[in-house]
């Protein structure tokens, strides 16, 4: 169960209590980001939306946005995941938001981009190796060709 914390609602000042990440961060009237650097958004009472809010009418804004591109809430079920990684108020669908039907199928999307970025770094290790290897390759043909062997 995650604990409640308070803070100060963007929209009235006053401070409510929110359940989710320990500090939020107004960012303009009616918008707040979290220590996890999420944005979140205050609907309206009336919003086809706020089912998807918590008690205070908060939703984090890339499952809106989903939602909205979409024209229907999300389900409880659904995940959104953030394509480029740590940048977690980069909210644009489809460019950088997708729709994951289960925590299952995100977290394999997690997987593979820690899976990728383990061998883009073993690639870079591999391509300076490589580069090494040429240049010693050089030198040794330099002293070959001086002492007259080539």
């Amino acid at each position: 169960m995650r604990e409640a914390i308070r803070i100060a609602d963007a929209n009235s000042g006053l401070v409510k209590e929110v359940f989710g990440e320990a500090v939020a961060v107004p960012v303009r009237k009616g918008w707040f980001k979290v220590a996890a650097g999420y944005v979140m958004v205050k609907l309206p009472e009336d919003s086809p939306f706020r089912c998807m809010a918590d008690k205070y009418g908060w939703v984090y804004e890339h499952r809106l946005v989903v939602a909205q591109a979409l024209g229907r809430p999300l389900l409880s079920t659904e995940e959104v995941h953030h394509k480029t990684g740590s940048s977690k108020d980069d909210n644009r669908y489809p460019e950088t938001l997708e729709l994951c039907k289960s925590k299952s199928e995100h977290m394999v999307k997690h997987d593979l981009r820690k899976e990728v970025a383990e061998l883009q770094k073993e690639n870079r290790l591999l391509k300076w190796q490589v580069r090494q290897l040429r240049e010693q390759q050089r030198v040794m043909l330099e002293v070959l060709r001086g002492a007259g062997i080539l």
